[in-house]
């Protein structure tokens, strides 16, 4: 898991503002790194699980089909996850603007 973040999650995140390219692959261009504010930050892999839960829940998908994806052990443990998310990570367009 180390791997898919390094390697494909990070450097798909974290890209330049000005030239849209990734900080690794910055060390060439004539300005200085700024990270795009509008690409959303990594936070981690439980972020990830929640984000994922509350985007398909916002989609419509049923709440047994999430638990599934999820691997939830039962369908209240999704539920009461998505209720208790702060609304930004809700999915909340009003507090993403």
């Amino acid at each position: 898991m180390h791997n898919v973040r390094e390697r494909q999650i990070l450097p798909a995140l974290n890209r330049c503002v000005l030239c849209h390219k990734a900080e690794d692959d910055h060390a060439k261009v004539d300005h200085k790194y700024a990270r795009d504010s509008r690409i959303p930050e990594w936070h981690g892999w439980h972020g990830c699980r929640r984000e994922l839960g509350s985007n398909l829940n916002k989609l419509g998908v049923d709440d047994s089909v999430i638990q599934r994806i999820l691997r939830h052990s039962n369908i209240a443990r999704r539920r009461f996850t998505s209720r208790r998310l702060p609304p930004m990570c809700a999915g909340d367009d009003e507090t993403r603007k």
